[in-house]
C-alpha cells in the first residue's frame, strides 16, 4: 500500500516465487521487488528465472533483506539491494532510482 501511494501506481503483491513466475507470463512489470525470505525459493534464483522471460530481460530489480553480492558481469538489468535493516525512505529512494524518477 505504501508503494502504491508513494508512486501513484498499481502494485501486485504475490506470496511465492511460483506465483510470481505465473504472473510473469501475463504481465510486464516496470519493477521487480523480490524478498530474499521467500518461502519456496531464493529471491536471486527467482530473479534470474524471471529475467529469462521474454519482455522481462531488462526489468529493474530490487532485492530486499539481502546481502550485497559481488557485482556480476553477466547481469544485464539494473539491480539494487537493501539489507535486513532497511527503512521505508531507503526503499522509496531505491525504487525511484531504479525507475529513473528524479529524487
Amino acid at each position: 500500500m505504501a508503494l502504491s501511494l508513494e508512486l501513484a501506481c498499481s502494485v501486485l503483491t504475490l506470496d511465492s516465487g511460483s506465483s510470481a513466475e505465473t504472473a510473469a507470463q501475463r504481465i510486464t512489470p516496470a519493477l521487480l521487488i523480490l524478498d530474499e525470505h521467500l518461502l519456496d525459493r531464493r529471491a536471486r534464483d527467482l530473479g534470474t528465472r524471471l529475467h529469462r522471460v521474454t519482455g522481462l530481460e531488462q526489468v529493474p530489480t530490487l532485492l530486499i533483506n539481502a546481502d550485497v553480492p559481488v557485482p556480476s558481469q553477466s547481469q544485464s538489468y539494473p539491480t539494487r539491494f537493501l539489507s535486513t535493516s532497511w527503512k521505508m525512505e531507503e526503499l522509496y529512494a531505491a525504487v525511484h532510482v531504479l525507475l529513473g524518477h528524479p529524487s
